[in-house]
């Protein structure tokens, strides 16, 4: 029987309430902001504030949790489950004013359901952190939205350019993801 049942739930609370847990979440939080200012505001200089805020806040997650130790379970799901939602919508958002982002976001989209599919149905049971092509390609999909935001009026072939751009990171993460998933016991 265990006795000192209230230390237990201080010490969960205390490995899912730390910052960088909390800074993904925020940064979940700030995707209907997003939509709000860029789809119905139209206010593309505050909206690529959020998108400089929300990039900002997944490098600092990232580090934090690892600098200080903080690297949880939760953390390990909730930071690429905030980076896979940030990412979605915002090129979901563009795609309406670029056609370009609509093949982007479909790759995109196609790619993390595979890959959530293929590590579902080989029942793999530990999640590993984010490997260098993952975060070169979060990166890519940042410079992406970012222009394509404060450029509202972005021409066609460089709005084309810069999203094959994101396709092509995105392709080069989903074969090293799928090789990486493969390996994991």
């Amino acid at each position: 029987m265990n006795i000192d049942n209230g230390s237990n739930k201080q010490e969960i609370g205390r490995k899912v309430l730390t910052l960088p847990n909390i800074l993904s979440f925020v940064r979940i939080c700030l995707i209907p902001i997003f939509i709000w200012l860029y789809c119905f505001q139209e206010d593309f200089i505050m909206s690529g504030v959020v998108i400089v805020i929300a990039s900002m806040m997944d490098v600092l997650d990232g580090y934090i949790a690892r600098k200080f130790n903080m690297v949880t379970k939760l953390g390990k799901v909730l930071d690429p489950v905030a980076d896979k939602l940030t990412q979605v919508s915002f090129v979901g958002c563009l795609s309406v004013r670029f056609i370009s982002m609509r093949v982007l976001l479909s790759i995109q989209i196609i790619k993390e359901l595979i890959l959530l599919l293929f590590y579902l149905f080989t029942k793999k049971t530990s999640v590993k952190s984010a490997q260098w092509y993952g975060k070169a390609c979060t990166f890519v999909l940042f410079v992406v939205t970012i222009v394509h935001v404060i450029f509202p009026f972005l021409s066609a072939p460089i709005s084309w350019a810069l999203s094959m751009t994101g396709v092509a990171f995105a392709l080069l993460s989903f074969v090293m993801y799928f090789r990486f998933i493969a390996t994991i016991e």
